[in-house]
């Protein structure tokens, strides 16, 4: 619910939520990135089978970003779910790096 009041406070904030789990986590971020076009998600810890697909499917490809949790996490798992996703090419690279750099591009200090 912190996610939900910092977006709603501050709406134009980019907010990347890391290592966010599965199961029940994914039925409480699925709301909050239909309602809040700044948030993204990582697929660190985004370990639901047919996850990645389905969720470009209904969201974009555009709101998820690589990420493993390393050191605490092996890197070999969210590295076989992006490459095994049953997602396009241009989809796995947006997610893989693309997205990311956008987002930083927006940056201005």
């Amino acid at each position: 619910y912190l996610i939900e009041k910092i977006m709603s406070d501050v709406p134009s904030l980019t907010l990347i939520v890391t290592e966010h789990g599965s199961w029940g986590q994914d039925r409480f971020f699925r709301p909050l990135i239909e309602k809040y076009e700044n948030l993204y998600l990582d697929i660190s810890r985004y370990e639901l089978d047919g996850g990645i697909s389905d969720f470009c499917a209904k969201y974009g490809a555009e709101r998820l970003l690589f990420g493993t949790g390393y050191p605490w996490w092996n890197p070999g798992g969210p590295i076989l779910m992006l490459s095994h996703a049953d997602i396009t090419s241009k989809e796995r690279e947006m997610i893989a790096s693309g997205n990311l750099k956008r987002i930083l591009r927006r940056v201005r200090i």
